[in-house]
């Protein structure tokens, strides 16, 4: 069949087009045009399989490499069964010009993808005040340079009003805000945004997560600091701003602790998202920061379940496998196809561990403005495919749409109560529960002391270096170590002689 047409790949997503309720799976043609020609016909046969309208390429003068997106209806295969098929190009009447053997995969329509916005807020980064208040890149005095930084100049009050400025411009816009560390000093400083976002809050396009001050390393201090920290933080999300959070965000936390749901559940909250847990830090998807997404097939738990503490309370729990940033490479593409096509990878590998025709995908990193390509993406996506249907939401739709799929099929999710603590934890950074002794960095002493002194708390402090370092600190919302062994000790006393001893290093 030498015709100067040929068929050079075949893929099949798992993408529908068509009515929602009748969708046609959509099978990409690949074509090469050795010649001009055209009128061409681009179907897909094969036994139980009809494409009830061919796809069709216009002639033209120059004769690039195409790919064709056609309808294929797929009779009555079930969901991840393999097809034999032939995909084919042919002239208006009929005759074949190119065909290309393979299997087609049949997939599964009915699945929604919700783009979340955040932006994560790592108070570590504050060397000052101004720090947080002023663009970090512009000088602080005439004449001077400017000042580099990684994440481009974009402080909390910058980043607020973007994002509030996109949800103006696009009524489709959602987006979420969390650490009341960042943002109770903008609101403090920018009253004239206040009945915007109480506005926005109301309409349910503003959604507040966490539930507590900031992100607490729940395996490095005591319950009652845990609680302090919700109860801080939800006197200003219910008190102040009238939102109902209603789920905990632990998207940067490199330990928990097991009864923090039953704690959070207590606070009237009823889900948690967080992306270090049950495996190493960067998740089970990448081995180090940057690294080339693959399958997340080392999961032995789906991304969503019930988080139950040993009390048997317990929030529903979504863990991101990809990460927090999972999304923001996109935000790099050259337009809003190369973007989407990024994400339509992302969504293929994310479905094969969600509990739930449901997919949750952060649209963010640490101090990001809103995705460059989102929206377009999203627009463009449900105008072309039925499903998976795609939006931007806050977790909250997200965890109802789990549940209420899980009721339809008369199930729950799997209850899991396992420790949610990574492995390995970096070294230099966090300290798990179980370890025998909190270290403090020499350079760190004097002010860990004072939050000793401060808090009342009793820790074992010894002179090794680098095994909790000053990011050790700034998760917790009355920094305090939790209480823990002694090395060579019998338990309690051991650290408050420990503690005295660091107070007093004569004795």
């Amino acid at each position: 069949m030498d015709s100067g047409i040929s068929v050079t790949a075949v893929t099949t997503p798992a993408l529908f087009t068509g009515p929602p309720g009748a969708p046609a799976q959509v099978v990409r043609v690949r074509i090469r045009r050795d010649r001009p020609a055209g009128p061409l016909y681009a179907s897909v046969h094969g036994a139980g399989l009809t494409t009830p309208h061919p796809r069709v390429l216009r002639a033209q003068r120059r004769a690039p490499d195409s790919t064709v997106e056609v309808a294929v209806r797929t009779g009555v295969a079930a969901p991840g069964e393999l097809l034999s098929a032939t995909a084919r190009v042919a002239t208006p009447d009929g005759r074949p010009l190119a065909e290309l053997p393979f299997a087609l995969t049949v997939a599964e329509p009915g699945w929604t993808v919700r783009l979340v916005p955040h932006f994560h807020y790592d108070p570590m980064w504050w060397n000052t005040q101004a720090a947080y208040t002023a663009l970090w890149d512009t000088p602080l005095r005439p004449g001077e340079a400017e000042r580099g930084w990684e994440y481009e100049g974009v402080p909390a009050s910058t980043l607020i009003p973007l994002h509030l400025q996109q949800a103006r411009e696009d009524p489709a816009y959602r987006f979420v805000l969390s650490e009341v560390d960042y943002f109770k000093p903008y609101w403090d400083t920018h009253p004239a945004d206040r009945a915007e976002l109480r506005a926005l809050i109301a309409e349910g396009r503003v959604e507040i997560v966490g539930g507590a001050y900031n992100e607490p390393s729940t395996n490095l201090v005591s319950a009652g600091t845990t609680l302090r920290g919700a109860f801080h933080g939800l006197a200003l999300h219910r008190g102040t701003l009238g939102a109902d959070p209603r789920t905990a965000w632990q998207l940067d936390v490199f330990g928990h602790d097991p009864s923090f749901p039953a704690l959070m559940a207590g606070c009237g909250l009823d889900s948690a998202v967080l992306a270090r847990g049950p495996h190493h830090h960067w998740g089970p998807m990448a081995d180090r920061r940057g690294d080339p997404l693959r399958a997340p097939a080392a999961m032995q738990l789906p991304a969503e379940y019930e988080w139950i503490a040993p009390g048997g309370d317990g929030l529903l729990l979504h863990y991101l496998p990809a990460h927090y940033s999972a999304s923001w490479p996109s935000d790099r593409a050259p337009d809003a196809e190369a973007a989407a096509e990024q994400l339509l990878a992302l969504y293929e590998l994310l479905r094969t561990c969600a509990a739930t025709r449901n997919v949750l995908i952060p649209m963010g990193t640490d101090f990001s403005w809103p995705h460059r390509w989102g929206l377009d993406v999203q627009h463009a996506w449900n105008r072309r495919y039925c499903w998976p249907r795609m939006e931007h939401s806050g977790p909250r739709a997200h965890f109802d749409a789990v549940r209420a799929e899980f009721a339809a099929r008369g199930e729950r999710p799997l209850p899991v109560t396992r420790e949610m603590g990574p492995r390995p934890v970096p070294a230099g950074l966090w300290v798990r529960a179980p370890e025998p002794a909190v270290t403090v960095a020499p350079g760190e002493r004097g002010r860990v002391r004072a939050l000793i002194g401060a808090d009342g708390v009793r820790t074992a402090l010894t002179g090794r270096t680098h095994a909790v370092s000053p990011y050790g600190t700034w998760g917790l919302i009355g920094p305090a170590a939790r209480p823990l062994r002694r090395p060579g000790g019998r338990g309690g006393r051991g650290g408050v002689r420990a503690a005295a001893a660091a107070r007093h290093p004569s004795r």
